[in-house]
């Protein structure tokens, strides 16, 4: 991986980022001065590093940390990134509304995420271009301060350049026929992580194991139901709740849905019957 960064895409991405987020409940769109002054406080305050895969880790958004000019404090991480990683991140906090948001490495946020205090603030985010990233946390109300928890992943997926048959390798699931193919991911709150492994129970249905061979983690169903509304189908049910991601991918055409379930999160099923569109 790089480490290399050149010019920091903060300044411009910060002022994005408090142009959406709800400070407070009457909170007015920033003027010219307060752009100016949220470019100055962001030139300002520098990223720390982060690593990926280092599992849950705990943090404190502080009167310390940096400081928009409109009332909320927010911690700045750069980490960086493989071409193809599927980045993904964590945030909760008990004393506040947790936010997170993603930039990329031309300082564009490109997926964002804000949860009630206790719930987890999640994003998912397939990086094309490798590259120094950056992950901005922040209370999404006005001097709000705690100590929050946060997790990032980097996933090493391999994406396929063109539709190829599934042959249950590297312990995916071949489902209806191969027509599916399934993998998964897992991660824990210490940072372990690897590949759940497979295990057929039928045509169209499988479990995945995480750390003992034959203890079901995951159950994944996908049916052809082109016969009732030209969609593929997935349901999924889970007795986990470390960070797993699912991938379902059409083997006919190469296109792909993803599912995932957050770090400490007990594992909520999914019933998804327009997941890809498969027929014609």
């Amino acid at each position: 991986m790089t480490s290399r960064r050149t010019k920091s895409p903060l300044p411009a991405a910060l002022v994005a980022v408090f142009l959406v987020l709800p400070l407070t409940a009457a909170a007015q769109s920033p003027g010219a001065e307060d752009l100016r002054q949220l470019s100055a406080d962001a030139a300002g305050c520098g990223p720390q590093p982060l690593a990926c895969n280092l599992g849950m880790l705990r943090r404190d958004l502080s009167a310390g940390d940096c400081h928009s000019g409109r009332g909320s404090y927010f911690d700045l991480y750069s980490f960086a990134v493989d071409p193809g990683e599927m980045v993904t991140a964590t945030v909760s906090s008990a004393s506040f509304e947790g936010y997170i948001a993603l930039v990329d490495p031309g300082g564009r946020i490109v997926t964002q995420h804000k949860a009630d205090p206790g719930e987890k603030a999640f994003l998912a985010y397939p990086a094309e271009a490798g590259g120094v990233y950056d992950l901005i946390t922040s209370s999404a109300g006005a001097e709000a301060l705690g100590g929050y928890d946060i997790a990032l992943g980097c996933l090493p997926v391999e994406a396929p350049a063109e539709p190829i048959p599934c042959t249950g390798a590297d312990g995916e699931l071949c489902l209806s026929g191969g027509r599916f193919r399934v993998d998964t991911w897992w991660q824990t709150p210490d940072g372990r992580m690897g590949r759940g492994q497979g295990q057929q129970i039928g045509d169209d249905s499988g479990f995945f194991w995480f750390f003992r061979e034959g203890r079901a983690e995951v159950m994944v169903k996908a049916i052809d139901g082109c016969a009732v509304n030209d969609h593929a189908w997935v349901f999924t049910a889970g007795m986990t709740n470390v960070h797993t991601a699912i991938r379902v991918t059409d083997t006919g055409t190469g296109a792909s849905r993803w599912y995932f379930n957050p770090q400490t999160t007990g594992f909520k099923g999914v019933q998804d019957t327009t997941a890809l569109a498969n027929c014609g």
